[in-house]
């Protein structure tokens, strides 16, 4: 796309070179906007520079926002729920590959009751992060480490 683009640009340029050598003398208006439209940087060098610039802004923004924040929270509750169903498959509480996290809540908590908050607490901030929605602050994050740190001294780890 961006060679088709390229080709694109330089035939444009050559042609217009080229008719600029078999056209009559423009008039004094026409010269006019054909300096004005030449001077506002048309050309392949020039758009790259404005996408850089908006990736750039973009890249600000999310540093401005917390996006890297979120997803690094987003990334650690990935691993928590992944190392909560491996220390209950070791336990001998196992997800089948066809039940959804909130559907596995229910043999988790049957088998250690008194960690249900802490599952669903897990689960949920799981279920968020994996359908799209990053978590929102930091205080959700901690909660979830509190969760995992109760989860692995009750059972054992």
């Amino acid at each position: 796309g961006l060679a088709a683009l390229a080709g694109m640009w330089v035939f444009y340029r050559l042609s217009s070179r080229l008719r600029g050598r078999y056209r009559p003398a423009p008039s004094a208006a026409a010269a006019t906007v054909e300096e004005s439209v030449a001077g506002e940087g048309a050309g392949l060098g020039d758009l790259a520079s404005r996408g850089l610039q908006k990736l750039a802004d973009l890249l600000n923004g999310g540093r401005r926002f917390g996006l890297a924040e979120q997803l690094r929270a987003a990334a650690t509750i990935r691993r928590i729920y992944a190392a909560l169903t491996a220390l209950s498959a070791q336990k001998g509480v196992v997800r089948p590959p066809h039940q959804t996290p909130l559907e596995f809540l229910t043999p988790l908590s049957a088998a250690w009751p008194d960690l249900s908050a802490e599952f669903r607490t897990i689960t949920r901030a799981y279920v968020r992060v994996h359908y799209g929605q990053l978590p929102e602050n930091r205080a959700g994050l901690e909660a979830v480490r509190r969760a995992w740190r109760t989860v692995r001294q009750r059972m054992g780890e």
